[in-house]
Protein backbone atom coordinates (compact mmCIF):
# COMPACT_ATOMS: atom_id res chain seq x y z
CA UNK A 1 0.00 0.00 0.00
CA UNK A 2 1.23 3.23 -0.87
CA UNK A 3 1.84 6.44 0.99
CA UNK A 4 0.37 9.56 -0.16
CA UNK A 5 1.66 12.95 0.55
CA UNK A 6 0.02 16.10 0.29
CA UNK A 7 1.26 17.39 -2.59
CA UNK A 8 0.64 20.13 -5.53
CA UNK A 9 1.36 17.94 -8.57
CA UNK A 10 -1.48 15.03 -8.93
CA UNK A 11 -2.02 12.75 -11.71
CA UNK A 12 -4.61 10.49 -12.24
CA UNK A 13 -3.62 6.83 -12.13
CA UNK A 14 -5.85 4.51 -14.65
CA UNK A 15 -8.14 3.10 -11.93
CA UNK A 16 -8.70 7.03 -10.74
CA UNK A 17 -6.83 7.42 -7.74
CA UNK A 18 -4.71 10.71 -7.62
CA UNK A 19 -1.00 9.81 -6.90
CA UNK A 20 1.44 12.17 -6.05
CA UNK A 21 4.40 12.79 -7.99
CA UNK A 22 6.40 14.96 -5.77
CA UNK A 23 6.06 16.72 -2.40
CA UNK A 24 4.92 19.87 -2.01
CA UNK A 25 7.52 22.65 -3.22
CA UNK A 26 6.67 24.60 -0.22
CA UNK A 27 7.01 21.90 1.97
CA UNK A 28 11.03 20.89 0.75
CA UNK A 29 12.03 24.49 0.84
CA UNK A 30 10.78 24.93 4.66
CA UNK A 31 12.88 21.44 4.89
CA UNK A 32 16.11 22.86 3.77
CA UNK A 33 15.30 26.09 5.62
CA UNK A 34 16.21 24.75 9.21
CA UNK A 35 19.64 23.63 7.54
CA UNK A 36 21.60 26.63 5.49
CA UNK A 37 25.19 26.47 6.00
CA UNK A 38 27.02 29.71 7.11
CA UNK A 39 27.31 32.15 4.91
CA UNK A 40 31.52 32.26 3.70
CA UNK A 41 33.32 35.25 4.90
CA UNK A 42 33.14 38.59 3.81
CA UNK A 43 36.61 38.37 2.49
CA UNK A 44 35.81 36.00 -0.32
CA UNK A 45 32.84 38.08 -1.74
CA UNK A 46 35.61 41.22 -3.10
CA UNK A 47 37.84 40.00 -5.91
CA UNK A 48 40.12 41.70 -8.30
CA UNK A 49 40.39 40.10 -11.77
CA UNK A 50 44.20 40.59 -11.94
CA UNK A 51 44.94 38.64 -8.30
CA UNK A 52 47.83 36.32 -8.71
CA UNK A 53 47.69 33.67 -5.65
CA UNK A 54 47.77 29.90 -7.07
CA UNK A 55 50.95 27.98 -7.45
CA UNK A 56 51.85 27.53 -10.50
CA UNK A 57 52.82 23.96 -11.00
CA UNK A 58 54.89 21.53 -13.04
CA UNK A 59 55.93 18.21 -14.16
CA UNK A 60 59.16 19.18 -11.72
CA UNK A 61 57.47 20.72 -8.74
CA UNK A 62 54.05 18.56 -9.17
CA UNK A 63 54.76 15.72 -6.51
CA UNK A 64 56.74 17.47 -4.18
CA UNK A 65 54.52 19.97 -3.56
CA UNK A 66 51.54 17.87 -2.87
CA UNK A 67 53.27 15.79 -0.61
CA UNK A 68 53.50 18.91 2.09
CA UNK A 69 50.01 19.33 2.00
CA UNK A 70 46.69 17.69 3.13
CA UNK A 71 44.32 19.16 1.16
CA UNK A 72 45.17 20.39 -2.84
CA UNK A 73 43.16 21.40 -4.99
CA UNK A 74 44.24 21.60 -8.56
CA UNK A 75 43.08 23.86 -11.76
CA UNK A 76 44.10 22.01 -14.74
CA UNK A 77 43.39 24.85 -17.37
CA UNK A 78 43.89 26.25 -20.66
CA UNK A 79 44.51 30.40 -21.69
CA UNK A 80 42.91 30.13 -24.22
CA UNK A 81 39.78 28.40 -22.78
CA UNK A 82 36.77 31.03 -22.30
CA UNK A 83 35.52 29.12 -18.83
CA UNK A 84 39.04 28.84 -17.45
CA UNK A 85 38.84 32.56 -17.90
CA UNK A 86 35.88 32.62 -15.74
CA UNK A 87 37.24 30.50 -12.89
CA UNK A 88 40.30 32.33 -13.15
CA UNK A 89 40.07 35.15 -10.81
CA UNK A 90 37.99 33.60 -8.23
CA UNK A 91 40.59 30.45 -7.67
CA UNK A 92 43.09 33.16 -7.81
CA UNK A 93 41.20 34.88 -4.94
CA UNK A 94 40.32 31.87 -3.12
CA UNK A 95 44.63 30.86 -3.36
CA UNK A 96 45.05 34.22 -1.74
CA UNK A 97 42.41 33.66 1.05
CA UNK A 98 44.08 30.59 1.38
CA UNK A 99 48.16 31.17 1.05
CA UNK A 100 48.28 31.00 5.08
CA UNK A 101 46.67 27.81 5.95
CA UNK A 102 49.53 24.97 5.51
CA UNK A 103 47.06 22.39 5.01
CA UNK A 104 45.66 23.67 1.99
CA UNK A 105 47.08 23.82 -1.29
CA UNK A 106 45.20 25.93 -4.41
CA UNK A 107 47.28 25.60 -7.23
CA UNK A 108 46.87 25.75 -11.52
CA UNK A 109 48.78 23.81 -13.95
CA UNK A 110 48.34 25.04 -17.75
CA UNK A 111 48.47 22.04 -19.81
CA UNK A 112 49.34 24.52 -22.83
CA UNK A 113 52.67 24.73 -21.96
CA UNK A 114 54.66 21.21 -23.66
CA UNK A 115 56.20 20.77 -20.63
CA UNK A 116 53.08 19.93 -18.98
CA UNK A 117 50.92 18.05 -21.17
CA UNK A 118 52.55 14.93 -20.30
CA UNK A 119 51.52 15.77 -16.73
CA UNK A 120 47.64 16.62 -17.64
CA UNK A 121 47.43 13.38 -19.72
CA UNK A 122 48.89 11.55 -16.46
CA UNK A 123 45.78 13.19 -15.06
CA UNK A 124 43.16 12.09 -17.15
CA UNK A 125 42.58 16.02 -17.75
CA UNK A 126 40.17 15.73 -20.81
CA UNK A 127 38.17 19.80 -20.73
CA UNK A 128 39.07 23.04 -19.54
CA UNK A 129 38.88 23.53 -16.80
CA UNK A 130 39.09 20.39 -14.73
CA UNK A 131 39.55 20.94 -10.95
CA UNK A 132 41.25 17.54 -8.91
CA UNK A 133 41.21 17.37 -5.13
CA UNK A 134 44.09 15.40 -3.79
CA UNK A 135 44.26 14.36 -0.47
CA UNK A 136 46.87 13.38 2.01
CA UNK A 137 49.85 14.50 -0.36
CA UNK A 138 48.64 11.50 -2.54
CA UNK A 139 49.32 12.35 -6.13
CA UNK A 140 46.46 10.67 -7.66
CA UNK A 141 43.34 12.02 -7.66
CA UNK A 142 41.59 8.62 -7.09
Amino acid sequence: QRVLMKCQTRRRSRVGTALCLRPSLDRRVDDRSEHHPPPPPAELDKYDDNEEGAVELNPDNFEDILSKHDISLINFYAPWCHWSNRLKPIWEHTANYYKDNPRVLIARVDCTHNQNRRLCQQNHIMAFPTVRVYRMGQTHSH
